[in-house]
């Protein structure tokens, strides 16, 4: 929670008083260079062309009421599939702006302030609360208008690139943290956390996983959610009981909704979910004959692939999670910017009782006022069966898998304990027989008006730089004459692929041309931007190239773009999995398809 003076939690409240917001975009900074040092100050280490020190190149541009139509913030730590333990999640700003900007936003960061109006000395003064930075991606509408929608998120979105392995092994778990956390730039606040000493033997993510993959992991773990603060810090956080906020009926709800109280948690589940019988349970008797079962579960997190790791790491959790409860509730209320997702709460409802809860979820929406929402939802309670005990002394039967991504192995272990002897039986697999079969399947192209083998002169490219197909859908095969797209003079388009699934894995493949000296750049866009292909070489015959990602949108957008001259591109396929295969076009509809490559 934000420190702000009793005065401005006062003002907050009412909803008479002057509610102020306002945005800076971000300036632009380069190192200093030799030219510009100062010959009257001492300077040592001249073995670098710069210095360290940056310098502004740009004077700072404030986005105030006569810039801003309205903004909003959201800022959540649940997930619907697996409630707030592990969840990582970017704050999202939505920008409005009356009139168009004299710069290009998009990749810009921009720091966001709300604030009230607070008396003093008899005058009023304005008292913002910071929201920390946001970068700006692609607008809504491609064509700058009146009235322009931003969306931004805040530095979280740093985590969303390929990780990068150069850990020394074994390591610990602090050590990952400090290691994506330096490949991001973003600064770690978080030092001490539950199992920031647990061991790891091996990198578990050599498929492909992104930072923020790493990240969640950590955060399941060490029983927290990860979020950006106010500092641009990362920080690993667990709901905070210490400070408590009031709300009451006096606090202007418009509408108010108290569910049920989740917990307390007498319960802790670590399992795969492959396997029945994998679950490592650490349990208080008595408060369960007392309450029920109440258990939160963490599932197939990558550094607890034994029964063992999961025996190791279970206790630190258990002292975070045992006994937590709160109770599930939507309201509509004005916000307290000042609040942090993760920050206690005593909600009293209109009856007079009163409850105990937590800031999941926080929108803020300012339009010259403040209006938002407040709510907290509780995971389901059930129980889980087919549980193991770590604390059991005699283990008559111990069943357990081992799926180890870094050895690349899959090890089913049975072993039964007798009288005399143990006996155990062991089957091993090597995970490279089993994938290589998946890899052979690539599924239908998920890219309607695709463009097959290159050939032809089908796709031309307009004045305004339009790109106009001359058939239907019946596109050739990689065997016969195909078509491709052939753009020039500073224009480009995109494609635009719908229906993807969050979080499954999918791979795009071309072939591409390049004029000599012409700036052709590439990208992917699915949440943020990642730049594929950017370059002034020249490309006379035909380069494939593939990418594989996972999908953090429901669609994905490909643009291409050039300079002076002419590049080339055909053979684009977008299909689940991990592996490209031959070419072939999105299935066929009934009706005639259109192409939509427009600028």
């Amino acid at each position: 929670m934000y420190t702000v003076t009793q005065a401005e939690k006062d003002m907050y409240k009412q909803t008479g008083s002057v509610k102020r917001g306002y945005i800076n975009i971000v300036p632009l900074t380069r190192d200093i260079t030799y030219d510009e040092i100062d010959e009257s100050i001492e300077y040592s280490d001249y073995d670098t062309e710069t210095y360290n020190d940056l310098v502004e190149i740009e004077e700072p541009i404030k986005l105030d009421e006569y810039d801003l139509k309205d903004f909003s913030i959201l800022d959540d730590i649940y997930t619907p599939e697996q409630g707030f333990i592990g969840s990582v999640i970017a704050k999202q700003l939505t920008l409005n702006l009356f009139k168009p900007s004299d710069i290009d936003l998009t990749n810009r960061e921009v720091e966001t302030f709300v604030g009230v109006e607070v008396s003093e000395n008899n005058e009023w003064v304005p008292k913002y609360v910071p929201y920390g930075n946001f970068i700006i991606q692609k607008p809504e509408n491609e064509t700058v208008t009146e009235k322009t929608s931003f969306e931004a998120l805040d530095y979280m979105v740093k985590f969303n690139i390929p990780f990068k392995d150069t850990l020394t092994y074994p390591c610990q778990i602090k050590d990952v943290l400090n290691a994506i956390c330096e490949q991001t730039e973003v600064l770690c606040a978080t030092t001490s956390f539950p199992n920031s000493d647990f061991e790891v033997e091996n990198n578990q993510f050599v498929s492909g996983e992104t930072c923020r993959d790493v990240l969640k992991a950590i955060a399941q773990i060490s029983g927290t959610s990860a979020r950006i603060g106010r500092d641009n810090k990362l920080y690993l956080i667990f709901p905070n009981n210490q400070t408590i906020e009031n709300f009451d009926e006096t606090d202007y709800m418009a509408d108010i909704k108290i569910n049920n109280t989740f917990g307390p948690v007498n319960r802790l589940v670590l399992r795969m979910s492959q396997v029945e019988g994998e679950n490592v349970t650490i349990q208080d008797d008595e408060a369960i004959q007392r309450d029920g079962i109440k258990e939160l579960i963490i599932t197939d997190n990558p550094f607890l692939y034994t029964q063992e790791k999961r025996e190791k790491a279970i206790n630190e959790i258990w002292k975070v999670v045992k006994g937590l409860t709160y109770t599930d509730y939507e309201m509509k209320v004005i916000p307290r910017p000042y609040m942090d997702s993760g920050d206690g709460m005593l909600i009293k409802n209109t009856d007079g009782t009163a409850v105990y809860s937590y800031l999941f979820t926080h929108e803020i929406n300012f339009t010259g006022g403040l209006t938002g929402n407040m709510s907290a939802t509780a995971d389901t309670e059930t129980e889980t069966k087919y549980t193991f005990q770590p604390d059991l002394s005699n283990r008559m039967t111990h069943t357990e898998f081992i799926v180890d991504k870094a050895n690349q192995t899959i090890t089913g272990i049975v072993e039964e304990q007798g009288e005399i002897n143990n006996r155990i039986t062991q089957l091993q697999l090597n995970i490279d027989n089993i994938t290589a079969d998946v890899k052979t399947v690539g599924g239908n192209n998920k890219q309607e008006n695709s463009v097959g083998a290159f050939g032809t002169e089908e796709y031309e490219q307009s004045e305004d730089g339009e790109i106009l197909a001359y058939e239907t859908n019946e596109l050739k095969s990689i065997t016969a004459s195909g078509r491709a797209i052939k753009i020039s003079n500073n224009k480009w388009f995109k494609f635009k692929s719908t229906n993807l699934i969050i979080g499954e894995t999918y791979t795009l493949s071309f072939k591409y041309m390049n004029e000599d000296l012409n700036a052709l750049k590439i990208s992917l866009i699915n949440n943020v931007e990642n730049i594929l292909i950017e370059t002034t070489e020249e490309v006379e015959e035909l380069q494939s190239f593939e990418y594989t990602f996972t999908a953090l949108n429901d669609y994905v957008e490909l643009y291409v773009e050039t300079g002076n001259y002419s590049a080339t591109i055909t053979d684009y396929y977008l299909q689940s999995g991990n592996m490209a295969s031959m070419w072939q076009p999105a299935p066929r509809r009934n009706t005639r398809n259109k192409c939509e490559y427009i600028l």
